[in-house]
C-alpha cells in the first residue's frame, strides 16, 4: 500500500523512468565520445605509424625532403614505389616563389 498523505501524487515512478533514460542516453553517447576521445589524444602522444605527407622536414630540420613511405598507404611496402627527390629549404627566402606540381597521379599510382 501507498504510505503517502492523501491526496499527494506519486512521482517516485517517473523519477526512475527519468534517470534510466538519462542513464542509457549517458552510456550510449557520452561514454563512447569519452573513450574515443581518450584514444586519440593517446594515439597523438605516442604517435604510432608514419607521416603520409610527401614532404617531410630532413633529419637537421633545415630542408623538406621526399617521404619515401608516403605510397605505403596505398601500396603494400614491396609494391611501394618511392618518389623522385626533393630538396629545398625548409624556410623559404625572401623574394622567392614556390610552385610545386604534382603530375600524373599524385598518389602515385
Amino acid at each position: 500500500m501507498n504510505k503517502a498523505k492523501p491526496g499527494t501524487p506519486v512521482r517516485k515512478r517517473v523519477t526512475n523512468r527519468r534517470r534510466l533514460w538519462l542513464f542509457r542516453l549517458i552510456a550510449v553517447m557520452v561514454l563512447p565520445t569519452i573513450a574515443l576521445v581518450g584514444l586519440e589524444l593517446i594515439f597523438r602522444v605516442i604517435s604510432p605509424g608514419f607521416p603520409t605527407s610527401i614532404i617531410v622536414p630532413s633529419e637537421s630540420g633545415e630542408h623538406l625532403v621526399d617521404n619515401y613511405k608516403f605510397s605505403w598507404r596505398y601500396f603494400p611496402e614491396a609494391l611501394a614505389r618511392s618518389p623522385q627527390a626533393i630538396k629545398t629549404e625548409a624556410i623559404k627566402p625572401n623574394g622567392r616563389i614556390r610552385i610545386v606540381v604534382f603530375g600524373g597521379s599524385a598518389a602515385m599510382g
